[in-house]
C-alpha cells in the first residue's frame, strides 16, 4: 500500500491481504500492547509476544498455530517495535484515491489483529478495488486458507491481464 501511494503511476495492480488504512483501525487491544511493549524485558519478549498474539481461546488449526508461534519466537523486541512504529505513523485513508490501479483486498472474516472493517475501508477508498472476505479465516488467510487466497489472486491477475 505504501509503495502504491509513493508511486501510483508505477502501480499496475495491487493485492492487499489482511490490511488496514492506518493506526486508527488497529484494535484497542493491540494499540494498548504497543504502548507497553517497551516496558517488557528483552529476553522473555518473544515468548510473551507469542502468548499475546496467539491466545489459547482463539481457534487455530494446530499446525498453523505452531508455525505462527515459531515465527513469533524468532521476532526480536526491536523488530516488533519497528513494525509497530511504522504502523503507528501510517494513515492512508485520505490518500488512497490517488491509486488508480485495480486492487484486490483480501481479508479474513475472523481477523482479530486487523479487523475486517479495515479491509473494507481500504477497498472503499481505492477507486478500482474489490473486497473479498474469507469466512472463518483469521489475520493470515494465506496460511489458513491458501487455496482460496491463491484462487482469488490468480483470478484477479488473469482478469486484469497482469
Amino acid at each position: 500500500m505504501a509503495a502504491a501511494l509513493a508511486a501510483p503511476e508505477r502501480t499496475a495492480a495491487l493485492v492487499l491481504v489482511g490490511t488496514a488504512p492506518g493506526w486508527s483501525f488497529v484494535p484497542l487491544r493491540l494499540r494498548t500492547a504497543a504502548a507497553f511493549q517497551g516496558l517488557l524485558p528483552r529476553r522473555p519478549f518473544p515468548r510473551l509476544f507469542a502468548a499475546f498474539m496467539l491466545p489459547p481461546f482463539k481457534r487455530f488449526e494446530p499446525s498453523i498455530r505452531e508455525e505462527l508461534r515459531t515465527q513469533m519466537l524468532h521476532r526480536t523486541k526491536e523488530s516488533v517495535a519497528a513494525t509497530l512504529g511504522a504502523m503507528r505513523g501510517f494513515e492512508a485513508l485520505g490518500r488512497l484515491g490517488a491509486v488508480r490501479a485495480p486492487a484486490l483486498v483480501i481479508h479474513g472474516g475472523e481477523d482479530g489483529v486487523l479487523p475486517p472493517r479495515g479491509g473494507a475501508a481500504v477497498a472503499a477508498a481505492l477507486p478500482r478495488a474489490r473486497l473479498e472476505v474469507i469466512p472463518g479465516a483469521g489475520h493470515l488467510p494465506q496460511m489458513s486458507h491458501p487455496g482460496a487466497v491463491a484462487s482469488l489472486v490468480s483470478g484477479f491477475l488473469s482478469r486484469e491481464g497482469v
